[in-house]
């Protein structure tokens, strides 16, 4: 393996015990590609928040990576709140507006939201889900149902989309934690 693909094999944490990722082998291989696209566009890393300060410049930088394409923009969204975080923590100003985005439709979100009963699926989707079978129209029905639930919550809730993102995020990690997931994660078909 090249230093790229080891080090997405420790970002996916694909050497750890029991963890079962689709297509294990295209995926280091794409994010040892980014490794390499940033390498060439970005330079120092000390100097990231001056080159591209704000969401709009690194917006730019990724979505010509050709790796933040989807449709949703989940990865993209998830880059740039996490660029936020590494800037606040760093007392670093980055320009963004978290109240801009969308939640960001992870695996774990639909999963949480299924098993608590905000989003229900027809039987046959239920069926696929359980047998962890590809379907991208399913796939992306859920998500889209994902998006709508947490723009509700948002508003009943008053707080950003982002803010109920990483509630249902942490809520589905204590859930699997505590043994009560009983709806498995959707296999996702999406490459990029």
């Amino acid at each position: 393996l090249c230093l790229g693909d080891q080090l997405a094999l420790l970002c996916l944490h694909a050497d750890d015990a029991g963890v079962v990722l689709f297509d294990v082998d295209e995926r280091t291989a794409r994010l040892g590609a980014f490794a390499g696209y940033l390498a060439t566009h970005v330079g120092m890393a000390d100097a990231f928040f001056d080159r591209y300060p704000n969401a709009q410049a690194v917006y730019e930088l990724l979505i010509n990576s050709g790796m933040f394409e989807d449709e949703c923009l989940k990865r993209l969204q998830v880059a740039l709140v996490w660029l936020s975080d590494a800037a606040t923590s760093a007392g670093l100003h980055f320009d963004v507006s978290e109240r801009a985005y969308t939640a960001m439709a992870d695996y774990r979100l639909p999963q949480v939201l299924m098993n608590e009963g905000v989003i229900t699926i027809t039987a046959a989707a239920q069926g696929k889900l359980s047998q962890q079978l590809l379907d991208m129209e399913i796939e992306g029905d859920i998500r889209a149902a994902t998006i709508v639930a947490c723009e509700e919550l948002a508003r009943q809730s008053g707080y950003p989309e982002v803010a109920v993102d990483r509630a249902l995020w942490h809520a589905s990690q204590v859930i699997i934690a505590t043994g009560g997931m009983r709806v498995p994660a959707m296999r996702v078909a999406t490459r990029k």
